[in-house]
């Protein structure tokens, strides 16, 4: 008995970066790494209005971004990079639109939240197509072996 047959494609998609990002894109992806772990309201309610940078500074090198000491810790920050980039790319080059943020769902900011990746949908008045995507990171892409 043989497996059935299925509707459904899988696609791999290598991600490489050729050149170093200039600054506008260095604060771009500042700004959306912040606003990918917790929303604006979220800060503003927490922090208050008048924070200043240092104060929002450690509040999310604290509270909000996977430390950076140990490999663990390195592969969970990878990994929401990663989840953080794909939406990126999903959003801005597939043209879909991705209904929830996982990561502001985080309950503990030193490990990887479990489930599906990322989900988007067609950017349509009528849902015609359900993305799901499970995104993996390296830091270099030449250790890729495929099975």
């Amino acid at each position: 008995m043989g497996l059935a047959q299925t509707q459904y494609s899988f696609n791999i998609v290598q991600i490489t970066e050729k050149s170093s990002p200039d600054n506008d894109i260095v604060k771009y992806l500042q700004e959306t790494i912040i606003t990918s772990y917790r929303t604006l309201d979220f800060y503003n309610f927490h922090l208050g209005k008048e924070a200043t940078l240092d104060e929002i500074r450690q509040y999310i090198n604290e509270q909000v971004v996977p430390k950076n000491e140990n490999q663990f810790d390195r592969n969970v920050r990878h990994g929401d990079w990663g989840e953080i980039l794909a939406g990126l790319i999903v959003t801005y080059f597939q043209d879909l639109i991705i209904p929830i943020n996982k990561l502001q769902w985080k309950f503990n900011k030193d490990k990887a939240v479990f489930g599906t990746d990322l989900i988007a949908f067609n950017n349509n008045e009528k849902i015609d197509d359900i993305f799901f995507y499970e995104i993996k990171t390296r830091k270099n892409p030449n250790t890729y072996k495929r099975r």
